[in-house]
């Protein structure tokens, strides 16, 4: 799973078969101190091993439901913006311009290749066929 917070970039995955166990990776060490002081005392900075051989450099292995309080906690209470770009603007963990340009980047291949955007005649031909499939049923 990647994620994209103002925390920072996290992919995380399963263990093997230790489905209860999470790795939490990061390409960037700060990314995961914010994560782990977000997490009350659950983990230490000390836990976050570095291995620089690996695509994610950065690493701590939690509990499932670790992750998921985290991603709940942040929905719930940091999630405040309207526009995740302009909000990375305010001392988040992708405050340098490398880390801006990157995520930049990231938005522009998604946005060009991801999947076709559909057509105003698309839309209002599916708007329409929804209309009349209402109206034949009430019919029937």
């Amino acid at each position: 799973m990647w994620v994209f917070t103002q925390d920072g970039f996290f992919s995380t995955v399963v263990i093997h078969d230790e489905h209860h166990e999470l790795v939490v990776r990061s390409r960037a060490e700060d990314n995961l101190i914010r994560f782990v002081k977000k997490m009350d005392n659950a983990y230490t900075v000390d836990e976050i091993q570095c291995t620089p051989d690996r695509d994610y450099p950065w690493r701590i292995f939690v509990k499932r439901e670790d992750w998921a309080k985290y991603l709940s906690d942040y929905a719930t209470d940091d999630l405040w913006y309207t526009d995740f770009k302009s909000s990375l603007r305010f001392g988040t963990g992708h405050s340098d311009p490398q880390r801006l340009q990157a995520l930049a980047e990231v938005w522009g291949v998604m946005y060009d290749n991801y999947e076709d955007r559909p057509t105003r005649d698309e839309v209002e031909f599916t708007k329409t066929a929804a209309i009349w499939n209402r109206m034949g049923r009430k019919r029937g």
